[in-house]
């Protein structure tokens, strides 16, 4: 059980839900252009499965992020949630900072070392 209450209107909860998972697409998207690109020795089934896996990714997040988007565009005004109960799972404290309805943390500078614990 937490101890204070995280109360913010359901637009904003699904509107922040929707931004983690837009970045996650893009993540997701970056991850795609890491894989190798294919030799012309021949098609690798793996490889090409690889492509496959990390399109649909992208994809399936890209989806989610618009229904939210939409969900919260239509989402009643007078209807709040209190989000503290369900932040304490999260194992990363920027991303319950996040849900609660803090600030997002700045990106590290450009060679900058981030530890998760951070």
């Amino acid at each position: 059980m937490h101890d204070r209450q995280y109360t913010r209107p359901l637009a904003q909860v699904l509107r922040s839900v929707a931004t983690e998972l837009a970045e996650l697409a893009a993540l997701a998207d970056h991850l795609e252009c890491t894989l190798p690109a294919p030799d012309g020795a021949g098609l690798d089934l793996g490889l090409a499965e690889r492509f496959q896996v990390a399109d649909l990714l992208t994809q399936r997040l890209v989806g989610l992020t618009s229904l939210l988007d939409t969900l919260a565009d239509t989402a009643p005004a007078d209807v709040a949630l209190d989000v503290g109960e369900a932040t304490v799972g999260l194992k990363l404290a920027d991303q319950a900072r996040r849900f609660r309805g803090a600030a997002p943390t700045p990106p590290a500078a450009s060679g900058e070392v981030l530890f998760f614990g951070d």
